[in-house]
């Protein structure tokens, strides 16, 4: 939301011709940083600041909160949840419970792939590819921490992107 009407972002009026189409309209916090990186003070203020902004331009109840960068932990499901967003979305291939808390998770979609493996995906029919790769992530992220995984993360995309894909 710290981002609206910024170069690249999207502005008030295309956010209220996408709510009203009938897509859903959710946050992602105002700066997108690392949620488990903050105290929990800044981690509301990211929750809430977000919240009122967008309420304040689509003129209801905003309830879908999208983890920025996937990280996340018990409490901030918690700090999420109490902020008064009732479906939270993260970057994990399955949904799942925490607790009373219903988790989404989503799948990334890559423009290389052909329409059986984007069906694939939608019905969760997902190659063991998929479930490896984020095993590994969940894997890595406990051994690192968020800080260094983030670190690592990035180090290793920005090696890779100099590579073709294929």
């Amino acid at each position: 939301a710290g981002f609206i009407g910024k170069n690249g972002y999207m502005n008030l009026e295309q956010i209220k011709d996408l709510d009203s189409k009938g897509y859903i309209i959710g946050s992602h916090g105002m700066s997108h940083r690392i949620l488990t990186l903050l105290s929990e003070e800044e981690v509301k203020a990211e929750l809430r600041k977000s919240k009122e902004i967008l309420e304040d331009i689509l003129k209801r109840e905003v309830v879908d909160f999208s983890i920025p960068q996937g990280f996340y932990n018990k409490s901030i499901i918690n700090l999420v949840s109490g902020v008064g967003y009732k479906n939270i979305f993260t970057s994990d291939i399955n949904d799942f419970y925490f607790g009373e808390i219903k988790i989404h998770g989503r799948r990334f979609i890559r423009e290389d792939w052909d329409f059986k493996k984007f069906s694939k995906m939608l019905n969760k029919d997902l190659p063991f590819k998929e479930i490896l790769t984020q095993k590994m992530k969940d894997i890595c992220r406990g051994v690192f921490g968020d800080r260094n995984y983030n670190h690592f993360r990035n180090a290793v995309l920005g090696i890779l992107s100099k590579f073709p894909r294929g």
